[in-house]
């Protein structure tokens, strides 16, 4: 996604690079969340493992 800056920020280094850091902070924090909601959803499945035995009758 790209989006058009004014040359009032693009010109300030300062407010150039807050905004930067603050762009990557908030990509970090989406990024945290979808796992975390991954986790949750995956842990919300009911365990589907069986395990099977052998019954060996004595006759």
């Amino acid at each position: 996604m790209y989006f058009y800056l004014p040359k009032e920020i693009t010109e300030d280094k300062q407010k150039y690079r807050s905004l930067i850091l603050l762009s990557i902070e908030q990509v970090k924090q989406e990024k945290q969340q979808t796992k975390k909601k991954r986790q949750s959803a995956l842990g919300d499945l009911p365990n589907l493992n069986f395990k099977t035995r052998v019954v060996i009758e004595s006759c």
